[in-house]
């Protein structure tokens, strides 16, 4: 499975070609970890007092924020407190005019999971375009899913039939959940084609790189100032390219939501569980293969890709999990979910684990479940979630024990 709503394929393919080239440290990792008898001691030698003094040389110095390093931070931090009521612009006239911080899983949902009011999750973007920080750390519900995309009328007004009642999975719920999820897709997308934008990128590559007396290492220097280069230019494409998807999505959800009151336009599968999942999460992805690795349609295409929505919640019996694809979707999207219901039921938790954590960084998770994890089992869950941003191979699911929330049946709200 892929993921056009990060980046379309083929431009990530361009980027990740500078993986094949490693850079000093990755060189001397190798030497130690293969056969390096082929080389002789002193060469080894030399290498590992080559990497010692340039990193007591340089610590100081990268420990310093360069001037540009410091108006990229502020430039980011300005960008990421954006405010935008994200309803059609036919709406805006009852607008509080207050935005607020709406929250894209409900509160509700996130505090069934969170413990003394705290859950694990990634915060919000405060880095540098090319140093960003993607570390799992102690989140408050408020502070969790949250973004500055709703006032605080229309977040109250639209989405209280999630809010305010039981979750019943009626088209109108499954409609408004997948709604709130295009519109925070489209806010992260925006902002994401800003921060990356050309003339950002067109800055980055002005910007001086260090300068070492060794070969290898000033070779490593380029490298990595050239893999920040093609990483900010596929950022760029990805998000263009997903705003224009997300854009035509939004505008179907808009006209029929507001406008006609009509819920009878997307098509819902629903996965529940007896027990509350231990993780929680809202989030859109294209993907171009089942779970059965089966090709169901082509990212690089230069048509519209068609778009998966996922919500999980929680029920009065448990929990659930929500996919949600416009009609005119079906003839792809079916071939997904079809491929869902032909997993084992003992193995459908980790599945839905592993698609959560590979495809949405807007997941937050039980702490105590996750720190009572294996270490082997925690490394694991960090390899899916960085290769969110670093992986561009197809998605298989590994026969890998997380979690059992214990399946409870299919419903599809059609």
């Amino acid at each position: 499975m892929g993921h056009r709503i990060k980046n379309k394929k083929n431009e990530k393919k361009k980027a990740s070609k500078q993986k094949d080239t490693p850079n000093y440290s990755s060189f001397l990792d190798y030497l130690n970890k293969h056969n390096t008898k082929q080389y002789p001691d002193s060469v080894i030698k030399e290498l590992e007092e080559s990497l010692r003094l340039e990193k007591s040389e340089n610590k100081k110095e990268k420990e310093k924020l360069t001037d540009y390093q410091i108006s990229e931070m502020k430039r980011v931090n300005s960008l990421s407190n954006k405010k935008n009521c994200g309803v059609p612009e036919s709406q805006k006239t009852d607008c509080s005019g207050k935005i607020i911080k709406a929250h894209t899983v409900s509160k509700k949902f996130l505090k069934s999971i969170a413990e003394n009011g705290k859950l694990l999750g990634i915060p919000k973007l405060s880095a540098t375009p090319n140093e960003p920080s993607f570390e799992y750390k102690d989140l408050g519900i408020n502070q969790a899913s949250t973004f500055t995309g709703f006032c605080s009328y229309h977040d109250r007004e639209i989405f209280s039939e999630i809010e305010n009642k039981e979750i019943i999975f009626s088209k109108k719920q499954c409609s408004l959940l997948a709604y709130r999820s295009i519109v925070m897709e489209l806010y992260k997308k925006d902002l994401m084609s800003k921060i990356f934008s050309k003339d950002s990128i067109l800055e980055y590559s002005k910007q001086p790189v260090e300068h070492s007396n060794n070969p290898m290492i000033q070779a490593s220097i380029f490298q990595e100032k050239y893999e920040g280069f093609m990483a900010m230019e596929g950022m760029n494409k990805g998000s263009e390219l997903a705003k224009q998807d997300l854009r035509y999505l939004l505008d179907i959800f808009s006209k029929n939501i507001f406008d006609n009151n009509n819920f009878d336009f997307l098509n819902n599968f629903v996965i529940k569980f007896k027990k509350i999942p231990n993780m929680m999460t809202s989030f859109c992805f294209t993907p171009d293969y089942d779970f059965n690795l089966n090709k169901i349609q082509d990212l690089s295409s230069k048509d519209r890709v068609k778009l998966v929505i996922i919500n999980s919640v929680t029920t009065s019996e448990g929990g659930a999990i929500i996919f949600s694809w416009l009609k005119e979707d079906d003839e792809t999207i079916s071939k997904f979910i079809n491929s869902i219901k032909n997993i084992e039921t003992d193995k459908l938790t980790n599945s839905i684990i592993q698609l959560f954590l590979k495809y949405s960084e807007n997941t937050f998770l039980r702490k105590s479940w996750y720190n009572n994890l294996p270490e082997e089992k925690k490394g694991f869950i960090e390899k899916l979630k960085m290769s969110l941003f670093y992986d561009d191979v197809v998605f298989k699911i590994e026969d890998v024990e997380l979690d059992d929330w214990e399946f409870d049946g299919f419903i599809e709200v059609k």
